[in-house]
């Protein structure tokens, strides 16, 4: 009796003590979901409050609204951009009208709209046109309505975040915005 005793009170003790470490690594993991929860609050919060970045670009984009920035596709040329011409809207976004070419007829354009949503975004509505003569069977590759303009790391330019070809595969498309004589990217 004093055996079954024992084997039943070692049993008892270590589901305890399963329970109770399984206890603490979910409070301690609920923690650590909790204060990354908390982190990525106020990073919403903070582009939910777009009134603190649009009074300061209103004021840089008044200073300079209209201008020129150079636009790149990949498969064009990096070391001889496009330009494209950016008119200042009164609702603080910009008409953008632009290009880049090649002689043998290759080419980008973009034409639409375009306004800056924080320091690292940009939206953009309108289309966005390339051709290249080894992508999508040569054929123009055509990219309408709202689309995002990202920069990333310690990048200058943002780049088009719809980036696949539409031949498809693993081909994309890096359709590249810079700085310019814009108050879009001051």
């Amino acid at each position: 009796m004093k055996k079954y005793v024992a084997i039943m009170l070692l049993l008892f003790v270590g589901a305890c003590t399963e329970k109770t470490s399984k206890t603490i690594i979910a409070t301690s993991d609920d923690a650590s979901l909790r204060r990354e929860n908390d982190s990525l609050r106020k990073v919403i919060d903070s582009l939910r409050r777009p009134e603190a970045f649009t009074d300061d670009t209103l004021a840089k984009n008044a200073a300079n609204p209209s201008g020129k920035n150079p636009v790149t596709l990949q498969w064009i040329s990096w070391s001889a951009p496009g330009e494209a011409t950016l008119d200042y809207l009164p609702d603080g976004s910009y008409q953008i009208s632009g290009s880049q070419a090649t002689e043998d007829r290759q080419y980008l354009n973009i034409m639409g709209v375009i306004r800056r949503v924080s320091d690292r975004e940009l939206e953009f509505d309108g289309t966005v046109e390339t051709k290249v003569n080894f992508n999508n069977g040569g054929k123009p590759c055509i990219k309408t309505g709202k689309q995002k303009f990202i920069r990333s790391g310690n990048r200058k330019y943002y780049r088009l975040q719809n980036m696949e070809n539409c031949g498809g595969g693993n081909v994309v498309d890096y359709v590249d915005i810079y700085p310019g004589t814009s108050g879009l990217l001051r």
